[in-house]
């Protein structure tokens, strides 16, 4: 079903600083492909199976702005349920407003005042507070207080027995030291059956068309593909209308014409309305597994990835 993009999707993750963008992009340089695609970026890599593809029941956020907390919750159920086919739905609600009731140190990020988080920012209150089940703090798709409903007692006991204290987490703050290898670092993660949760910030396509970004454009939602920053992106001038976007990453297919070596598969959190025109026929990368995934280039991750989250042990949650 081909549908015609009418508005620009909530999202919620904290983008980096306008300053730090345009430094970004401004020294970013071609990827030379000899540099970074080495064997490490050659395998395809899938850690959902189809009987998970069809069991793990999709999430959409709706309006709101709680992108980084279901890309942290997939990933902890996503790594809970290993090779069943049992997943356990966990509390996107709680985890957000958690995140978005604490004082954080230092300035506001951008876009907080709009509702945007960091997985950083979900790494700690994981470590803290836990996370409960969906079934205990359900998920409100239509509240206008970006924090949403408090959790009860309840929800916060059993969130209590689920504290996650295994978690790698690196976050690229200053374009000045941003290190080369990040596709290769997350792309490690995968290789070890971990799911990783990413965050990245969005451009304008074009300067006269502001509802268009690299997320939000008719080819993105159809395909599932988002596209890649072009070489005279736009940056938002202004840190509210700056965006960026979480998503939990389930796999890594191989792409010899993809410069630095492939396409990162993710777990979107915009239910069945994203990814809506796959071709089941496709075998060309990137191949899109079903609706509600996607696929980001390792180009863009290696360039503009912000923020990367992987659980790696999840032993300390109670069963349910």
């Amino acid at each position: 079903m081909m549908k015609t993009l009418t508005r620009r999707r909530a999202t919620g993750a904290a983008p980096p600083s306008v300053a730090a963008l345009n430094m970004l992009h401004s020294t970013s340089r071609p990827i030379v492909a000899r540099h970074f695609r080495q064997p490490l970026l050659s395998d395809r890599i899938n850690l959902l199976s189809k009987a998970q593809l069809q069991s793990w029941t999709l999430a959409d956020q709706q309006p709101r702005p709680t992108c980084v907390a279901f890309a942290a919750a997939a990933c902890i159920e996503l790594l809970r349920a290993g090779q069943t086919t049992h997943f356990t739905a966990l509390s996107p609600q709680f985890l957000y407003w958690q995140m978005r009731m604490r004082q954080w140190p230092g300035d506001p990020v951008p876009g907080w005042a709009q509702g945007a988080t960091k997985l950083g920012y979900a790494k700690t209150v994981l470590a803290e507070n836990g996370i409960c089940t969906e079934q205990k703090c359900r998920y409100a798709t239509s509240l206008a207080p970006l924090q949403g409903p408090a959790p009860t007692t309840t929800a916060i006991a059993e969130a209590k027995q689920n504290r996650i204290f295994d978690i790698s987490y690196s976050d690229y703050p200053d374009p000045t030291t941003r290190p080369a290898g990040i596709a290769a670092q997350l792309y490690g993660f995968l290789h070890q059956n971990r799911p990783v949760a990413i965050s990245f910030p969005l451009f304008f396509l074009n300067p006269n068309h502001s509802n268009a970004d690299t997320l939000n454009n008719q080819d993105s939602e159809n395909s599932g593909r988002i596209e890649d920053p072009p070489a005279n992106l736009v940056v938002p001038p202004d840190p509210a209308t700056a965006a960026a976007h979480a998503v939990c990453v389930v796999g890594f297919e191989p792409d010899p014409d993809e410069p630095t070596g492939g396409w990162f598969i993710f777990r979107n959190s915009f239910g069945e309305n994203w990814a809506l025109a796959i071709d089941p026929e496709m075998t060309s990368p990137p191949i899109v597994p079903a609706l509600g995934y996607g696929a980001i280039s390792a180009t863009y991750v290696e360039r503009y990835c912000w923020e990367i989250f992987c659980p790696t042990n999840v032993a300390s949650m109670a069963n349910s």
